[in-house]
């Protein structure tokens, strides 16, 4: 297992070819929001697994860390 920070705007880890031999690529991301600042998960890759491909809200808990889906965070 590795960790990676990704600097801000950029579209690949490292040199490109960490997401290639990755076995699973677990992405977590702060983001603005208006003017709030929060958090996501996407699991980009994980190597013979049929995963969501959609981001998801982190939320810091007293419980931990919650994962939840968009749609039960936002209201449209």
């Amino acid at each position: 297992m590795a960790t990676v920070s990704i600097p801000l705007g950029a579209k690949t880890l490292g040199l490109g070819v960490e997401e290639f031999v990755a076995d699973g690529l677990i992405m977590l991301e702060n983001f603005l929001d208006g003017l709030e600042l929060k958090r996501r998960i996407l699991i980009r890759k994980i190597r013979g697994s049929d995963h969501s491909k959609s981001y998801h809200n982190v939320l810091i808990t007293r419980k931990g860390m919650e994962i939840v889906p968009f749609a039960s965070t936002y209201s449209k």
